[in-house]
């Protein structure tokens, strides 16, 4: 029977773990080193480590390196932090747990092991950890640990990956985070395909040689070239120009380019991270973006959550906040006042990720004890002040004019889009902000 390692876990948890722990997984035993563990993994047959990110005498990539790959190892964590968990599993960490954990998960990632014995192969290690400031890719809930998970185990492949989200989001972020931990030694170059006029598309993607054109007074590397052995970060790639698109295109499926006004092809390495906050799905289907370069750019996609569906990460991304806002603006604002922080709770974030930075920066600028209050956060309003002297909201006249059109034509989206005179994406959105449906119905209008 196999054994299951369990390394730096205190004794009353271990205690918990091996009382519920069902037997048919294997055996468990107890490390409190890594140095203790690893005469364990001499004399044992030991299938899975589990073992606590920060040891006294080993940081989870050290183990993982030991390992070399031998024994899948899951690390675990009590407080979530976003690049040791992108580059645990890009280094091979078969995955990562943040702690209060139920020994059924235990259970169940036994068993996926015993499936995927080829997990086994993971990669190793490839460099040191340069500490940095606190990362602002933060959150527990499941949707952003399953897209960070992702993040991880994508970041070393050279696939195309493509980040969608609202505007705010952190797209570009996450793109920085890919290409850190990718182990790619080139540049990460980015690239807002919203601001490129459509006559310099080629050029900005490819360069160009010398006398190309008018203006060309000297050869010119494209972002292809700049960033070759690295990142290309395509940002807003639904607003590029279908030239653009075409060009982009045939440079992914070749792997080589010609600058403009030149003869040879250039071979790239460049690996693509795209990213849009536009429905490409609709696009393709008005001809405005290509569905060859949908598939080849979407082949594996993240989509990033809303800000306003994982309220419960907001303490964990204010505190993070406050803590590099106040290095970086020579500041001492010790933490926030219960009232504020539940008034940032029930906000709703149109601007998400980038609206709440900016609302923190404020808040401390004008701050002027060491706590931010309420009357810091101008502008976030609670829900319940939405009415003043009896005057709705714009935003309450709109979600009170969309359930009444619903109701007259008995829910049917394309009679209540030709009423309202707005789009079956912009009515979708609607309906899930406004919550006007129940949640099954809801999901249905959105698949």
């Amino acid at each position: 029977m196999h054994t299951i390692l369990f390394v730096g876990m205190d004794g009353v948890q271990g205690e918990m773990f091996r009382k519920g722990f069902d037997k048919r997984h294997g055996n468990i035993v107890f490390a409190d080193t890594w140095q203790e563990a690893k005469r364990l993994v001499v004399q044992l047959k030991i299938r899975v480590i589990f073992t606590e990110d920060e040891l006294p005498d080993a940081r989870g990539q050290d183990v993982i390196h030991d390992v070399d790959g031998a024994i899948p190892v899951v690390l675990m964590c009590k407080v979530l932090m976003s690049d040791r968990m992108l580059e645990a599993l890009a280094s091979g960490a078969y995955d990562y747990l943040i702690k209060p954990i139920d020994v059924k998960v235990i259970g169940r990632l036994c068993e996926e092991i015993e499936r995927e014995t080829h997990c086994a192969n993971q990669s190793q290690i490839s460099g040191i950890h340069n500490p940095t400031e606190a990362p602002l890719i933060i959150g527990s809930c499941s949707r952003m640990l399953d897209v960070l998970k992702t993040a991880g185990l994508i970041a070393k492949t050279k696939a195309t990956v493509l980040i969608r989200g609202e505007s705010g989001t952190g797209k570009e972020l996450f793109a920085r985070e890919i290409h850190r931990v990718s182990g790619r030694t080139g540049a990460f170059v980015a690239l807002n395909c919203a601001a490129i006029a459509e006559g310099l598309a080629e050029s900005e993607l490819f360069g160009h040689e010398k006398g190309a054109f008018t203006g060309a007074q000297e050869r010119r590397a494209g972002c292809f070239e700049q960033a070759n052995g690295g990142t290309l970060f395509l940002d807003e790639i639904g607003d590029a120009p279908l030239t653009f698109q075409a060009k982009l295109l045939r440079a992914l499926d070749h792997g080589e380019f010609v600058r403009v006004g030149g003869q040879v092809p250039i071979c790239t390495n460049t690996r693509v991270v795209a990213a849009t906050n536009k429905n490409l799905e609709n696009m393709v289907d008005r001809g405005e973006f290509r569905l060859d370069l949908f598939y080849r750019l979407g082949a594996m996609t993240l989509v990033l959550p809303a800000l306003r569906d994982r309220r419960e990460d907001i303490p964990a991304v204010v505190h993070a906040l406050l803590e590099r806002l106040n290095r970086h603006l020579g500041c001492r604002v010790k933490g926030i006042a219960e009232e504020a922080l539940e008034q940032l709770m029930i906000y709703d974030w149109p601007g998400n990720m980038r609206e709440l930075q900016h609302a923190i920066h404020r808040a401390i600028l004008i701050c002027r004890g060491s706590v931010i209050l309420p009357v810091h956060l101008k502008g976030i309003a609670r829900k319940e002040d939405g009415v003043k002297d009896g005057i709705p909201t714009l935003a309450e006249v709109e979600e009170e004019h969309i359930k009444k059109v619903l109701n007259i034509t008995r829910g049917n989206r394309g009679r209540t889009c030709q009423l309202l005179g707005i789009s079956r994406p912009t009515l979708r959105r609607k309906i899930r902000h406004y919550k006007l449906l129940p949640n099954v119905e809801a999901d249905a209008i959105l698949a």
